[in-house]
């Protein structure tokens, strides 16, 4: 898991270069009137899912990790918790098994947890369980997210 300031992202394009894609739209779009829904990136493979909607408590939040994308969580406004785990830490344990036409399993888990906000992102790897969507504070807020969903190659 890779988190850091939105101006860095394409210093990791060396680690996964499908990490261009990203840089690529972030520089073409307005992110505030981009359309929710799902969007192609220039590669059938490589797509951005757009959503707006408000933040849960962590009880409601679930446990998810891929295999087959990697996933770069930013947000146009809003804040929320995420939290991360390592698939093989002791605590995670696999809760509906891997379902690879969705391209994801569910778990059980304790993790740390950060802030996501409008000037930073997360980056996911297959090895990182993730949660979010949870509430910052106890609080629920309306979120205008991106996660972008790159093919690993």
């Amino acid at each position: 898991m890779i988190t850091d300031k939105i101006k860095y992202l394409s210093t990791y394009e060396g680690i996964a270069p499908q990490i261009r894609l990203v840089s690529e739209f972030l520089e073409r779009n307005d992110l505030d009137k981009f359309p929710v829904g799902k969007h192609f990136l220039n590669d059938s493979k490589c797509f951005v899912l757009v959503f707006e909607y408000n933040t849960k408590a962590e009880s409601e939040a679930l446990w998810e990790a891929h295999q087959k994308f990697l996933d770069v969580h930013l947000l146009a406004s809003g804040e929320e918790k995420v939290f991360y785990s390592g698939i093989d830490d002791k605590e995670t344990t696999s809760t509906v098994p891997y379902e690879p036409n969705d391209d994801y399993e569910l778990f059980s888990s304790s993790g740390n947890s950060l802030k996501l906000s409008k000037d930073n992102f997360v980056l996911f790897f297959p090895q990182d369980v993730h949660k979010t969507g949870v509430n910052v504070d106890d609080r629920a807020v309306q979120v205008r997210k991106f996660v972008f969903k790159l093919e690993i190659l």
